[in-house]
């Protein structure tokens, strides 16, 4: 290799452009728009020196065993087959290696570390390894197939390619692509098929990988890229295995892929996880994308899709689970999607079709440090296949749940279900999303909106149900549950429910419409504008709390006669109260304490009988106001009355 391409790569390794803009710039924001992978891919690639080689060499050495290819021309090494041997060659046309498979990929690999790297080009045809090759430091490789037809085939229980220094350089860059790897007779001989760990960039494009179906409980993925900088894995294939595609790094993307049939995850992004080493400058977290995949039967034992950071002491990084498509078709999953200890978490835009057996979107939850959960615009039609689990279940402190359509079917069950959204949070917003849940008769589900509120004075709760549309075929405990769980001096926790429509197939299918419960001291609770065809068995809206000296602040415009007190506590109302008063045979009015937190600027008065004069309101306070009648009636008059502020 001449000296202007010995320059060219030490160059290349000493570039930090990479790893500069995205600890400076992008990821100091919350999102990485598309935009911006598209500039940090730009950006790696015109890193890429285009070395010159000798071409006419080249062409006749390939060219005397039927060359079919045109990939070759800008490698620095090529690894052939013909006649069932096994050989690599320079980019002069140098004979490197006449061998095994294994031992002429890994001459090729050395061959090209000792310039700083290259591009290694592998011809069509089936090579059966060996052993691991083993990927040097400080290097730059790319390792290029012909597509499906450039196949490894091997059943022993050991890597096709390896990067893991003791010690990193974190200047290390690795692209694999446009090749296939077949262990579909490897029985159980499970193993990690490609890692790549603690290398600056790292990208696998258009990789298929076939294995055979195994229950293992670690050691056995596919494409394994941990604790880069930047790891991609796009337009790649994988089927039948263990773990699916995990991809790692400070910025991880994880897009495009199609992955069928395996036990644990299918796709995971991460960051840097928690214990690993560490680049200078960087922290544990990043930015992890999945996005625009297949994943069909995955995680039949755990999840098919998850942002991941394991059992970590606190959360870290942000996660986008963005466009995928998760479905179960021969098979079913345990759950769908999952995120574990990542600060935030955007699922959006996808699509769940087909059966589980946990809950779709389980163990969304993390340590110090969850910040928000947004999940929006999905699409969900999923039958709950003998489960009686929840469909999200997540502790976040802000959780976001909008614009989502979801068609819930609980068969082969004989228990109750649990809360539908199970939550445990200090923000909540559940808006216009359209919800459908199917049980079996006799079945009664426990909540669909629960909320465990955890605030503080100087970050009180807010939980706002607005705008949705519920429909239950079956039965239901509280469709909306709101329980406060703290304490406030000075801090009002507030609890918005409006505009909803909750319907049911028969007339009574609710208990309560809506239940407010309190074991701290204070909730402000409003709530206006939802409609049910049902008739609750107890009250539209049912309040709680666990001490006498609590208090509820309410407004609504649903009558006091369709609210239950269902233990001893104060009751005030904050805008908005009515009721009815009776004027006694042969008086001419009535004193009504209306309950109000302020003077009524507005009463409205509706007799309920013929009266015997003319009605109007008098001595309005604070506390109460009198309806006064011209002429006393002859039997007790019933009088409807609203108080407004």
């Amino acid at each position: 290799m001449d000296e202007n391409r010995r320059k060219a790569l030490k160059t290349l390794l000493g570039v930090g452009a990479i790893s500069s803009l995205l600890g400076a710039s992008i990821l100091t924001t919350d999102l990485l728009s598309q935009r911006h992978v598209e500039v940090v891919e730009q950006i790696i690639n015109k890193t890429i020196v285009q070395r010159p080689i000798n071409q006419t060499q080249v062409t006749q050495q390939l060219q005397q065993y039927n060359t079919y290819t045109t990939n070759y021309w800008d490698a620095d090494a090529v690894v052939y087959t013909k006649d069932g041997n096994y050989y690599a060659v320079s980019h002069d046309g140098t004979t490197i290696c006449t061998g095994s498979p294994t031992a002429c990929l890994q001459e090729a690999v050395n061959y090209v570390a000792q310039f700083g790297g290259g591009r290694i080009f592998i011809r069509r045809g089936t090579y059966y390894p060996s052993n691991t090759v083993y990927l040097p430091d400080n290097v730059y490789i790319e390792i290029h197939g012909d597509g499906n037809e450039t196949v490894f085939s091997y059943t022993g229980p050991y890597l096709l390619f390896l990067f893991e220094p003791s010690t990193p350089s974190w200047n290390a860059v690795f692209r694999f692509r446009d090749f296939k790897i077949d262990r579909s007779q490897s029985g159980s001989n499970n193993t990690d098929i490609l890692d790549v760990v603690y290398a600056k960039y790292v990208e696998v494009n258009n990789v298929e990988v076939v294995d055979n179906f195994r229950t293992a409980s670690g050691n056995d993925c596919a494409i394994c890229l941990y604790n880069n900088i930047t790891a991609i894995v796009e337009k790649c294939r994988v089927y039948n295995k263990s773990y699916g595609i995990t991809v790692g790094g400070y910025l991880s993307i994880a897009r495009d892929n199609y992955v069928v049939n395996t036990y644990a995850a299918g796709i995971v992004a991460q960051g840097f996880t928690e214990g690993s080493q560490l680049p200078p400058g960087y922290s544990y977290g990043g930015l992890s994308i999945i996005e625009d995949n297949t994943c069909i039967d995955c995680g039949r034992g755990d999840e098919a899709i998850s942002i991941d950071y394991g059992a970590a002491t606190a959360s870290y990084g942000s996660g986008i689970i963005r466009g995928n498509r998760i479905i179960t078709m021969n098979y079913t999953t345990n759950h769908m999607v999952t995120a574990v200890n990542a600060a935030k978490v955007i699922i959006e835009d996808n699509v769940f079709e087909g059966t589980v057996t946990g809950d779709v979107a389980a163990n969304i939850w993390g340590k110090s440090g969850i910040i928000y959960l947004a999940f929006r615009n999905n699409i969900a039609n999923v039958i709950y296949n003998g489960s009686v689990n929840s469909f999200i279940t997540s502790d976040y402190t802000t959780t976001i749940i909008e614009d989502n359509k979801i068609n819930i079917t609980y068969t082969n069950i004989t228990s109750n279900p649990s809360n539908f959204f199970n939550l445990y949070l200090r923000k909540l917003f559940v808006r216009n999303n359209s919800i459908s849940v199917s049980m079996p008769n006799g079945i009664l589900i426990s909540n669909i909106v629960n909320g465990n509120l955890f605030g503080t004075d100087t970050e009180p709760t807010l939980m706002v149900v607005d705008d949705n549309s519920i429909y239950i075929n079956g039965s239901v405990n509280k469709v909306i549950r709101a329980a406060e769980n703290n304490s406030y001096s000075v801090g009002k926790p507030y609890v918005v429910i409006t505009n909803n429509n909750i319907n049911g197939a028969s007339s009574n299918f609710l208990q309560f419409l809506i239940r407010i419960e309190v074991y701290g001291n204070v909730e402000y609770a409003r709530i206006f504008g939802n409609n049910t065809n049902g008739t609750p068995s107890y009250n539209i809206v049912g309040l709680w709390t666990n001490t006498s000296s609590a208090s509820i602040y309410l407004d609504t415009d649903i009558p006091s006669n369709q609210i239950g007190s269902y233990s001893t506590f104060n009751l005030y109302w904050l805008k908005r109260n009515s009721g009815t008063a009776t004027i006694a045979s042969g008086s001419t009015s009535v004193t009504v304490n209306h309950g109000l937190v302020c003077t009524p600027s507005r009463v409205l008065i509706t007799p309920l009988a013929q009266p015997s004069g003319n009605l109007w309101v008098s001595n309005i306070t604070s506390t109460s106001f009198t309806i006064n009648i011209s002429s006393a009636p002859s039997v007790n008059l019933p009088v409807a009355w609203l108080a407004e502020c």
